[in-house]
């Protein structure tokens, strides 16, 4: 398990966990509200997403997900939910959940929210006719497809805008 981001909003901080048993026990993540001035817990959101096993590498076992605030300052997670599909959840700033979208065997590994609500999605597209291939996608709010692009075989684990251009990071099959 690991602390993924650290959200910073004046008087409280919140914390979203990675959290992992590698398979015995809760697979998912932690989101905490704490107060920033001591650090107490003002409370704690789990969300479960089930057992996933297509790990980087042998000695990184944390399920790679993202984390981004919208315009309507809500926390934004995009995750594997599992081992063959992903989703794009968030919660409100009051911890409760606002959206939970599928999508598909489309496993995030980052979110870049553009000004229209739209977000960029990079990470793995599972059983293609090449198997598993690095995938970066645009999609609505409402998590339908606007376009999608595959790269061979791989991984993206990062996205961001460059002016108007979108610039992807990842790895080969070789990881």
């Amino acid at each position: 398990s690991g602390v993924s981001a650290i959200l910073d909003f004046g008087t409280d901080l919140y914390l979203v966990i990675n959290a992992s048993t590698v398979g015995v026990g809760f697979e998912g993540t932690v989101l905490i509200k704490a107060r920033a001035s001591d650090g107490q817990m003002i409370w704690r959101r789990d969300k479960y997403l089930g057992y996933y096993e297509n790990f980087p590498d042998d000695n990184d076992f944390l399920r790679p997900i993202d984390v981004s605030i919208d315009a309507s300052n809500e926390i934004v997670i995009a995750a594997p939910q599992n081992a063959s599909s992903g989703l794009v959840y968030s919660y409100s700033l009051d911890g409760e959940l606002t959206s939970s979208v599928q999508v598909g065997q489309t496993l995030p590994h980052a979110i870049h929210i553009l000004q229209n609500g739209d977000y960029l999605l990079a990470g793995i597209l599972e059983e293609t006719v090449d198997g598993t291939n690095a995938v970066v996608e645009r999609r609505t709010p409402a998590g339908a497809v606007v376009w999608q692009r595959t790269i061979g075989q791989g991984s993206f684990f990062a996205i961001g805008m460059y002016g108007d251009t979108i610039i992807a990071a990842g790895t080969d099959q070789d990881f």
